[in-house]
């Protein structure tokens, strides 16, 4: 997983994909979904790191199955709020 952790002084986002998805852009019904470096391509890290960080961040950007899944895991996000045939 990748991980990117972004800061506007009062708040933390968190950006984590899976490896696999860097560079991709997907399109879906008039929506675009740019998995891009600049956003997503921080660090590589392990399971726990992520864990880590998710804990700390105020905002979640979460892409991909490994990530979601741990998400799911940690009681951070919700399989109703998952796009179909994610889960």
């Amino acid at each position: 997983m990748y991980l990117k952790k972004h800061s506007n002084g009062e708040h933390i986002i968190i950006g984590i994909c899976d490896s696999t998805l860097i560079g991709q852009v997907f399109r879906e019904n008039g929506l675009k979904l740019d998995i891009s470096e600049t956003f997503y391509k921080g660090e590589e890290v392990s399971k726990e790191e992520a864990t880590k960080a998710l804990e700390e961040g105020s905002n979640l950007n979460l892409v991909g199955t490994e990530t979601t899944h741990l998400a799911i895991e940690l009681e951070l996000a919700l399989t109703e709020a998952l796009e179909p045939g994610v889960w």
